[in-house]
């Protein structure tokens, strides 16, 4: 098994410059309610290989949806939740980041952005405007924000879903 990622190399996976992988595919139809669809990165140099995944969560609520960025395939880096459950995030006696204190224990609401934290993985989150996302309603541009906070610098076509 591999071993787990330190918050630095973590924090540097999730933020490199990316590009769609050769194998990826260079558009897609965002998946309609209830499915999920996932696309292939890898840095720029071509080394490192990372998944994209798009969860449009259950068939009731149709604006659910999720962005998830995976590196080794297990390892969330990152994860942007819409319009979902709340969470709630661990209680500890000290929080792993300075960024987590207010956060400690806390019920956050959607939408809310959940990052890999050495030691806890992506169980911990934060609300979603406090690392800069602001579009909701429209999923695409949603898409956009986090893929822009992923380091993708190569953007498949994405084509609205039917509902």
């Amino acid at each position: 098994m591999a071993a787990r990622l330190t918050q630095h190399e973590a924090d540097q996976m999730r933020t490199m410059p990316k590009r769609l992988s050769k194998k990826g595919r260079a558009s897609f139809r965002m998946p309609p309610a209830g499915d999920s669809v996932a696309i292939d990165l890898e840095s720029i140099d071509g080394r490192t290989a990372f998944i994209l995944d798009v969860n449009r969560g259950g068939r009731i609520k149709l604006t659910r949806c999720s962005y998830q960025e995976r590196y080794r395939v297990v390892d969330i880096l990152a994860r942007l939740d819409i319009d979902g459950p709340p969470h709630t995030n661990p209680t500890v006696p000290n929080p792993p980041l300075p960024a987590l204190v207010l956060y400690n224990g806390a019920r956050i609401p959607c939408p809310h952005f959940h990052f890999y934290v050495e030691g806890f993985d992506a169980r911990w989150a934060v609300p979603a405007i406090d690392y800069g996302f602001s579009e909701y309603s429209d999923l695409v541009r949603a898409l956009m924000q986090f893929m822009n906070h992923c380091g993708v610098q190569d953007w498949p076509t994405i084509q609205y879903p039917i509902n």
